[in-house]
């Protein structure tokens, strides 16, 4: 029943199992199992740490976000979380991480990582609306809010306000990064997309429905 995975540096590859309570690290090379980790409640999502095989792994039922050394299989730390986390992103320079607390949830976590193995909650943020995913701009200065209940996303910089509010296809949405454009997906409506890194929209591609 995996829920999610995530590449830690192209070399290996974590695998959550919320239904299971487990999280797998796998040798990407090799597709073998280096280890399971059975210490969570609900693991939902991973984000990587830039420079080190750590990932952050939110334990949604547990309320926290786990740090897992991927190299070693073993969990490192945790940190307490206001609510149920689910996805969440971590800044290119690994100092901050953004976790949404729930699938449309009104509140996003703002962790401390500069000490990586022991994140800290610094504050809590209220979205514009029930926010559902979150991701970092590639530069760092940015951070992309989607909507899991209307049709709109929040760019930050940030700050706890939002500084712009682009219109989006029907929640949730997911927005991934790649060459200086940023992609949003709306599975519901079956499209993706195509803006530019200051939110402008510059094309769009169909993709089927609820994909």
């Amino acid at each position: 029943g995996p829920r999610s995975i995530e590449s830690v540096h192209d070399r290996l590859a974590l695998v959550g199992h919320s239904e299971h309570g487990v999280v797998t690290v796998l040798d990407a090379a090799t597709s073998r199992i280096r280890a399971e980790l059975d210490r969570f409640e609900q693991p939902r999502y991973a984000a990587v740490h830039p420079r080190r095989p750590l990932a952050y792994v939110t334990d949604s039922a547990a309320e926290e976000v786990v740090v897992v050394d991927a190299e070693h299989g073993r969990v490192r730390g945790r940190a307490r979380v206001p609510g149920p986390a689910r996805h969440l992103s971590i800044s290119p320079d690994g100092s901050t991480l953004w976790a949404v607390l729930g699938n449309a949830a009104p509140r996003i976590a703002v962790l401390d990582t500069s000490d990586p193995l022991r994140p800290r909650l610094e504050r809590t943020i209220a979205p514009p609306f029930l926010a559902h995913d979150v991701v970092f701009g590639p530069d760092g200065r940015t951070v992309w809010v989607t909507s899991g209940d209307e049709r709109c996303i929040a760019i930050y910089s940030r700050e706890r306000r939002p500084r712009r509010i682009l219109a989006a296809g029907s929640p949730p949405q997911h927005v991934a990064f790649a060459q200086e454009k940023a992609f949003v997906a709306a599975g519901e409506d079956g499209t993706i997309r195509r803006h530019r890194l200051d939110g402008a929209r510059v094309g769009e591609a169909r993709v089927p429905a609820r994909s």
